[in-house]
Order: structure tokens, then C-alpha cells, then sequence
């Protein structure tokens, strides 16, 4: 009895070490370094927060010339010691054909890592070419708000199908 339970213990160890595993992070703050910096704001307290491009997916040719492309803007607050705290996002879908670009979605999104911020107000809209963003996020202390943040994202694509 004692050598069969040993063999099949022996038998579940490798087996669980022989598996790969993987791990996939939902949070795009994760991978938010593999965009473009287009902005980094500094505070006097020594906070800072930077404003990343990410490029999403990008479609070959769909009818006459017109390609499709997504990305997301996102702005991440961080405290003096480069702590992530906050991150706003919008994700936007466009069309484009090389003299003309249209939003044709867009998509918001707030991950909090610090529980002393909540986000207040939040809003997305489409015009033209943009995909824009409004947020509020403030910081409580004692049920008190004793910081604000308010953050615009406007994502814009090109007739050529470049994000800025």
C-alpha cells in the first residue's frame, strides 16, 4: 500500500512539473511599457504620470483599399517611488483608406491599484477620427477627498493609419 501511494505521488510530481504553464496578465498597465511614451507630466510631491500609445490589431485590406486598426491611450499615475497607483484608458477602433480615417468604436477602462483612489466620472465618445476620454479620479483619506485628478484622452488615427 505504501509503495503504491508513494508511486502515484511520485507519479503527480512529475507530472506537475512537466506541464508548462503560462501566465497571462488582463491588465493592459502590464504591458502599457510596450507602447510609445508620448507624455510624462511630473507633480512637486515627486508623483508623475506618463500618457502611452499602444498599438492593437491591425487588419490587411477589407474592401477598396480600407484597412482597420485599434490602440489604446492610457494614462498611469504613479507616486514618488514609481508605485503604479491608477490607470484610465480608452481602446479605439478606426477605418482608414489613405484620405480619410473613421472612429468606429470606442471603449473605456480604470484599473485602481491603491484603494485610497476611486474613479468619480467617466465617459467615452467617437467624432470624426478620435476616440476620446474623460475621468476624474480622486484620492480619499478618511472618506475625505484630498486629491483630483482629472484626465482627457483623445486617440486620433490618420488617413495613412498612424495613432497619436
Amino acid at each position: 500500500m505504501k509503495k503504491t501511494t508513494s508511486l502515484l505521488l511520485a507519479l503527480v510530481l512529475v507530472l506537475m512539473f512537466a506541464l508548462p504553464s503560462f501566465a497571462v496578465s488582463a491588465d493592459p498597465a502590464a504591458s502599457a511599457t510596450l507602447g510609445q511614451v508620448v507624455h510624462t507630466e511630473y507633480y512637486s510631491d515627486g508623483s508623475y504620470s506618463e500618457i502611452v500609445i499602444t498599438e492593437g490589431l491591425s487588419s490587411s485590406e477589407t474592401t477598396r483599399g480600407t484597412q482597420t486598426k485599434s490602440g489604446t491611450k492610457g494614462s498611469t499615475f504613479y507616486n514618488a517611488n514609481g508605485v503604479q497607483l491608477w490607470r484610465v484608458e480608452i481602446t479605439g477602433t478606426f477605418t482608414y483608406d489613405g484620405s480619410t480615417a473613421t472612429c468606429t468604436n470606442v471603449t473605456k477602462a480604470t484599473f485602481i491599484y491603491d484603494s485610497a483612489w476611486k474613479v468619480t466620472a467617466e465617459s467615452c465618445s467617437k467624432s470624426g477620427n478620435k476616440a476620446m476620454g474623460s475621468f476624474t479620479v480622486k484620492r480619499y483619506t478618511l472618506l475625505v477627498p484630498v486629491q483630483t485628478e482629472n484626465v482627457s484622452l483623445t486617440l486620433t488615427c490618420s488617413a495613412s493609419g498612424t495613432l497619436s
